[in-house]
């Protein structure tokens, strides 16, 4: 199975490629530099493994909660190949991704900025509570009236949070390998909160 993933909605920008039974990782730990490298690195990724984007079945991106701008240019990669490709698409949402670091019930959580953090809950396959904002200290708060539940993170939020850290590429691979494709105009953003613009018109 050919296919391309990519990650901008966190802290870094990921890039998973599966083709003719190898899978290559890129990962560049400044997220704020997406739009950058994002298309540069695929063009490198696709060249190494001597495959064109028209080899793969199709593509995958992470769909959110995490940097507005990230989630952004996430999905417009993504609807741009499948557009221009005839594609099909994959799309999961952050927390579900970093979900699969462990079994059974999970509360996820990966860090929005500053003291912002989204959480959901899952058991199995099976969304519990779906991606919220929370402050750090409601979140501490949910932690601890969640004893049941294993706590799965992103890297900046397990040093904050203290729970396991998941190894996003292998996530990234189970989500790829277990996502229902769909056409690309359906993927959709998943913010699960408010924009600062949106915040500030609140005011």
């Amino acid at each position: 199975m050919n296919y391309l993933m990519i990650n901008t909605a966190g802290k870094t920008t990921e890039i998973l490629l599966s083709a003719a039974g190898k899978k290559t990782f890129f990962c560049d730990e400044n997220g704020l530099h997406a739009s950058a490298v994002l298309l540069q690195a695929i063009d490198k990724m696709l060249c190494a493994a001597n495959v064109k984007l028209n080899d793969m079945d199709f593509f995958a991106c992470v769909t959110g909660p995490g940097s507005f701008t990230g989630i952004r240019i996430g999905l417009v990669t993504t609807k741009t190949f499948c557009y221009a490709l005839n594609k099909k698409a994959v799309g999961i949402n952050y927390n579900r991704l970093i979900s699969f670091a462990a079994p059974g019930k999970r509360l996820a959580v990966v860090h929005g900025w500053a003291d912002v953090y989204y959480a959901a809950k899952y058991d199995g396959d099976e969304e519990i509570m779906p991606p919220a904002a929370f402050k750090k200290s409601e979140l501490e708060k949910l932690i601890d009236r969640s004893p049941d539940y294993t706590v799965v993170c992103d890297a900046v939020s397990g040093a904050a949070m203290g729970g396991i850290t998941a190894d996003e590429r292998k996530c990234m691979e189970i989500a790829a390998q277990n996502g229902r494709p769909i056409s690309g105009d359906r993927l959709e953003p998943l913010y699960a909160m408010k924009s600062q613009a949106e915040r500030e018109l609140d005011k």
